[in-house]
């Protein structure tokens, strides 16, 4: 009886002590409830991308008051610590890739200083360093091509964002853009061109230029060689006229002639030099005398702070018969 009696009371005396482990939070103290810290990733996204020196707003939640270590990791290795962060929950950062090579493997890495298992890691997204950026074309000098031939367009580039566009010139006294070739192609070295004088006729001294989608700074020029093309077409501004002042929300008539038979509708839109802003109308009527529209005048989606713009008239049904207006200016309310 007696042995009884000790058993039961020993028991008494284990099962507080059974109760107390694991209630206390020193067992898992990187579980955010016990530990009092949790972080949570916010931005940058998955599948971003930013070109070296673009500003990328690291944001997360957190709860808890530790430092904020932010990292840099490129393939889940760590590259870099970007900053050292207290009281708040972002970090403007302009992204570089801090000696790595560029890649769409960069992640970003938060730690909380001195406690352990409190962090988190992005999903991964793309760095670009295109600083190196170059173009170099391997177009021989004072080829001859006629409108239709395929003209493999080659050259070599280094640095480069993937993606390209290339524009016909014509060299007079003046350089003039003739027309947009390709857009957002793949950078592959190539490109088969039909070859078309974009309706600017039969001449002696045409060239490509070729840039990078993302980095117009960074391109090259061609040799000049030799278009000929009698397959014509034009299309003619009346209004604006150059150096004409529009100001933003007011109603004005966009006018233009086709006068070409063949062309029955046309597209109106409005560029910062070669850049398109907006859609002015599509497929208007030709009458192939003076046609118009009426157009509340707008900037809006200009890439670059500035006033002057030129409006551009395309046949509907061929890219390649264009017409521009001089430059004017879209001046504030």
């Amino acid at each position: 009886m007696k042995k009884l009696l000790a058993l039961a009371a020993l028991a008494l005396v284990l099962v507080p002590a059974l109760v107390l482990v694991g209630c206390g939070g020193d067992d898992d103290p990187g579980t955010p409830g016990e530990t009092g810290c949790s972080l949570t990733l916010t931005a940058p996204t998955g599948g971003a991308s930013y070109l070296a020196g673009e500003e990328l707003r690291i944001r997360w939640e957190q709860e808890g008051s530790a430092t904020v270590q932010v990292d840099l990791l490129k393939g889940g290795d760590f590259v870099a610590n970007i900053a050292s962060v207290l009281g708040r929950e972002q970090y403007g950062w302009n992204a570089v890739t801090m000696g790595a090579a560029s890649g769409d493997d960069f992640a970003i890495r938060l730690t909380a200083d001195g406690v352990d298992g409190c962090g988190d890691t992005s999903e991964e997204f793309e760095i670009i360093d295109a600083s190196a950026c170059d173009f170099n074309f391997t177009v021989e000098e004072n080829q001859a091509f006629a409108e239709g031939d395929d003209f493999l367009i080659t050259w070599n580039s280094q640095s480069t964002t993937g993606l390209v566009e290339i524009e016909l010139w014509r060299m007079d006294d003046n350089d003039f853009p003739v027309g947009l070739i390709a857009a957002d192609v793949p950078n592959t070295g190539s490109f088969h061109w039909s070859v078309d004088s974009l309706h600017a006729g039969t001449y002696n001294y045409y060239y490509l230029k070729i840039r990078d989608s993302r980095v117009p700074s960074c391109g090259a020029a061609s040799l000049p060689f030799r278009i000929v093309d009698s397959n014509l077409c034009s299309i003619l501004a009346n209004s604006p006229q150059p150096a004409a002042v529009w100001t933003e929300g007011e109603t004005r008539q966009v006018q233009f002639t086709a006068p070409d038979d063949a062309t029955t509708e046309v597209n109106i839109s409005l560029y910062q030099g070669l850049v398109y802003c907006n859609t002015i109308a599509q497929r208007v009527p030709v009458t192939h005398d003076i046609d118009s529209v009426d157009w509340v005048v707008t900037s809006a989606g200009a890439p670059a702070p500035g006033h002057t713009f030129r409006i551009k008239f395309t046949d509907a049904n061929d890219n390649y018969c264009v017409g521009w207006s001089g430059d004017f200016t879209i001046a504030d309310q």
